[in-house]
């Protein structure tokens, strides 16, 4: 079985015409093609008695080929806490753990009261302590005065006969490795996802706008991802 793809009068294809024998002329308005062709015939043109990609069909490429990349750009997100930089893993897999982080840190900065002199405190509580959040260690009766905070994770401080460690999540990276941060650096982190994930959509934005403003195929093929 041989194919044909049939052309209107502007060069479009508009269909598919088969033939048991390969005839020695096509006629004006068709042109051989494959069978994989002939199933688009829509997405091809005739220029000059060659069988083109259409325009459409190279904008509807190249929009699809953008997608892939503005897709991959997201999959590893760029972020700096206090001077070191990061590659966050905001893959599908690892997203939503992470934003599951975030929204924790979240409520606890919200919902945390403030250290108390003398006060009971059970286990697996948290307080805000002159703007560190720690959670409790170890249940007891808090100190007359408060304790100097810690800075390092898993490093508890006592606090009259209880214990605070300094409060953190773990974030995955794209090495692999999940990274401890505190509640600040973890919001902070997800604030400079958010922007950057924003700027990707800017860039994205604005190459579909080249792609449907080319007017020829070579000029829709030169709009790559930066």
């Amino acid at each position: 079985m041989f194919y044909a793809i049939q052309f209107d009068s502007n060069g479009n294809g508009t269909g598919v015409h088969s033939y048991v024998e390969e005839p020695a002329i096509y006629p004006s308005n068709e042109l051989p093609c494959t069978e994989a062709q002939a199933q688009t015939p829509m997405l091809w043109q005739n220029v000059n008695g060659v069988l083109t990609q259409s325009l459409s069909a190279a904008q509807s490429t190249q929009i699809s080929a953008l997608e892939q990349s503005w897709a991959q750009t997201l999959t590893a997100v760029p972020v700096t806490i206090n001077g070191t930089n990061y590659q966050i893993d905001n893959s599908p897999a690892r997203q939503t753990y992470n934003i599951s982080q975030a929204m924790s840190m979240q409520t606890i900065m919200a919902q945390a009261p403030a250290w108390t002199a003398s006060t009971p405190v059970v286990s697996g509580t948290y307080c805000n302590l002159n703007g560190v959040y720690l959670y409790c260690s170890a249940s007891g009766k808090t100190a007359a005065s408060a304790p100097t905070p810690p800075t390092t994770f898993g490093i508890p401080v006592t606090d009259g006969t209880a214990a605070w460690e300094l409060l953190g999540r773990h974030i995955w990276l794209t090495n692999g490795t999940m990274q401890l941060f505190t509640p600040q650096e973890v919001l902070n982190g997800a604030m400079q996802i958010e922007a950057y994930i924003h700027q990707q959509n800017l860039i994205l934005s604005g190459l579909k706008e080249q792609v449907n403003a080319a007017t020829t195929v070579a000029a829709v093929q030169a709009v790559v991802w930066p």
